[in-house]
């Protein structure tokens, strides 16, 4: 097996650590004009090209495909699969004889919970890989002009969070399959904050130092495009925002105000990079949490835009 240090899911990860890795990597071969996989195939398996290219095609009506994009040596196909198992969003067809590597999620699933250092680093590059992605789809590059306004919280006070709350936050996807004393611990990192009916949370193009996590209440996202607003998302309690900030260091992407009263809680970007950049079991919990948060996201994305693109080709003149 060669070297697979230039493949960004591996970056930083020594020699030595990969060796708990390349026993679990098996090799792939398709031919040219060979499909890997349809559209709505189980997804399980990361793919890692090492020598050729294959195009991504979106179902549109009938035996019509349109063409995304291709992807040659080095490529990452089905990444998000190694953290939420699910089924194939688009169907992946060899240009010319490709081969390389496969991962599975179950393999994958089994270093981590060895607690691997490689599998922790491969959380982490997941991490960045996904925010990339994200940032990449409509709506979410981030609006390069200043904000208009100061985030709420500049001249409020928040509290400590209520340890009632700690049976909730045990219910919700997120924390699902974490033990109840580090529930308690990530609960320690964070600030509680009511925030009144109206108040803006932050702005597009704002600093992204926090990310929050709706207890009660709602929050709306939006842009302004073209000088109209357009709303990207309705947020109910349960649901975490602001990650992407903290990932890249990047301006927030949209403009987030309280729909509602709202009861959140907001963890500082010092307190998330200490959870992100542990050693520990919590550490394992929380990366497969934040990875978990962004593959939906970019899920959901990927899926709005491929359907824009869809329409798009459908009622453009051929």
């Amino acid at each position: 097996m060669h070297s697979l240090s230039h493949v960004r899911i591996f970056a930083e990860i020594s020699a030595a650590e990969m060796q708990s890795i390349t026993p679990k990597l098996q090799p792939f071969s398709i031919e040219q004009n060979e499909v890997l996989f349809y559209h709505g195939d189980k997804a399980s398996t990361l793919y890692i090209i090492e020598k050729g290219e294959v195009a991504v095609y979106a179902n549109a009506s009938g035996d019509k495909n349109i063409r995304l994009s291709t992807l040659g040596k080095g490529s990452l196909i089905g990444e998000m699969s190694l953290i939420s198992p699910s089924t194939r969003s688009a169907t992946v067809k060899a240009t010319q004889k490709t081969n390389g590597w496969l991962l599975s999620c179950d393999a994958f699933d089994l270093l981590c919970r060895q607690k691997s250092p490689a599998a922790l680093k491969m959380l982490r590059n997941l991490a960045a890989l996904l925010c990339e992605r994200l940032r990449a789809m409509p709506f979410y590059g981030a609006n390069p002009q200043e904000p208009l306004s100061k985030s709420w919280f500049a001249d409020g006070t928040p509290s400590t969070p209520d340890p009632q709350y700690n049976d909730f936050l045990q219910q919700l996807d997120f924390f699902n399959g974490f033990l109840p004393n580090e529930i308690t611990t990530v609960m320690s990192k964070m600030k509680q904050w009511f925030v009144p009916r109206g108040e803006m949370l932050f702005e597009d193009g704002a600093p992204g130092n926090s990310a929050f996590l709706i207890l009660r209440g709602g929050v709306e996202e939006s842009i302004i495009e073209n000088g109209k607003k357009h709303q990207l998302s309705i947020l109910g309690p349960g649901k975490i925002f602001g990650l992407l900030s903290l990932l890249d260091n990047k301006p927030r992407y949209a403009t987030c105000i309280a729909r509602e009263r709202c009861l959140l809680l907001e963890m500082p970007g010092e307190s998330f990079h200490e959870l992100f950049n542990l050693g520990d079991d919590l550490a394992f919990r929380f990366l497969q949490a934040v990875d978990q948060t962004l593959s939906e996201a970019l899920r959901r994305a990927s899926q709005k835009h491929r359907t824009k693109i869809i329409i798009t080709d459908l009622l453009s003149p051929h």
